[in-house]
């Protein structure tokens, strides 16, 4: 991960906008598949319980982000330059929870796509693994 970072990292400032995974340069095509191994699995893992996931990520070094574009969201640094967003948006009676990483779009002069991807993978197990689930 590194050598990618040092690879295509060009000092382009962070913008502080925030883009999904299927924005990033040919994220369109991989958007779905990442989806299912991040945003998805979080669900499948924490459900509805909201509170365990707000948790996770504290535990995870996440930071709590005011004014987000969910009902909740938690900023992690994963590397200088590369932030990600964990965006939250709660359910209710008619729908599940939902969850999505989201990269600065200034992300692309820092990483290539895929290793965004592993970025992805490597946050949503270490939040899963921050915060254990009993086995029945």
């Amino acid at each position: 991960m590194l050598l990618y970072y040092f690879h295509t990292a060009d000092g382009t400032p962070l913008t502080g906008r925030w883009i999904s995974f299927a924005d990033l340069p040919a994220g369109r095509f991989y958007n779905q598949a990442f989806q299912g191994y991040t945003g998805s699995e979080l669900q499948r893992y924490f459900k509805n319980d909201i509170e365990s996931l707000k948790l996770a990520a504290l535990r995870s070094s996440g930071s709590l982000v005011p004014d987000s574009p969910g009902n909740l969201a938690f900023r992690f640094q994963a590397l200088p330059h590369v932030p990600l967003l964990l965006v939250i948006w709660e359910g209710d009676e008619d729908f599940p929870p939902s969850f999505q990483f989201l990269f600065d779009a200034a992300t692309a002069h820092y990483l290539p796509t895929d290793a965004c991807a592993i970025l992805g993978s490597t946050l949503t197990g270490r939040l899963k693994k921050s915060f254990p689930r009993s086995v029945s």
